[in-house]
């Protein structure tokens, strides 16, 4: 895949969690591609660690930790907009004649009846035995430690992002997962 330079801003703003955090933000960028983005930005989650943040801009208190793979998996996005779409398109006319087979395709004009409405980025399985033992230490259930690993990928992916698709014809957004710039699936949540 050709290296292709895109400009992006990311506003970051609250955050919420125990031990993993959602951080929320909007990007914008000249390259989303505007008939799957209504708006000129893009609701964007990722999954984050919760770091004590210590520096010059602060004595000590709490932040997140955002790695290298976030914003890899955040320009793979940028990057491959041609190819999503494309995918998107396929999926989300599949989805829809299987779900409201009484209704008109939307084959050709998806765009008039979905919307992307947030893309998530997961975060990269760092979890270790010594990680394990210091949420054991600190009071954490074996419940509390799986759920905060749930979402976590491999450390073999390279990136990862789950588009949520808002549709017409369901209410409930559908969750399309690209893994290593390729597509992984869809499903409704």
């Amino acid at each position: 895949m050709p290296q292709v330079d895109v400009d992006f801003e990311l506003r970051i703003g609250p955050f919420n969690g125990p031990d993993r955090v959602t951080v929320e933000c909007a990007l914008t960028s000249p390259a989303l591609d505007p008939a799957m983005h209504q708006g000129a930005s893009l609701a964007v989650e990722i999954d984050a660690r919760r770091e004590t943040v210590e520096g010059r801009w602060s004595d000590s208190g709490p932040g997140f930790a955002l790695e290298a793979f976030h914003l890899q998996s955040l320009l793979e996005y940028l990057r491959i907009q041609d190819y999503i779409r494309e995918i998107l398109e396929r999926e989300m006319a599949r989805d829809q004649e299987e779900i409201d087979d009484r209704g008109d395709p939307v084959r050709g004009e998806v765009w008039e009846w979905a919307r992307v409405e947030l893309l998530e980025l997961r975060s990269r399985d760092v979890h270790s035995v010594e990680m394990i033992k210091k949420l054991h230490e600190a009071g954490r259930t074996q419940a509390e430690i799986e759920s905060a690993f749930q979402t976590t990928e491999p450390r073999e992916t390279k990136t990862i992002f789950v588009v949520h698709v808002g549709c017409d014809w369901s209410h409930h957004p559908r969750e399309v997962t690209f893994r290593n710039g390729k597509f992984a699936g869809i499903e409704a949540r």
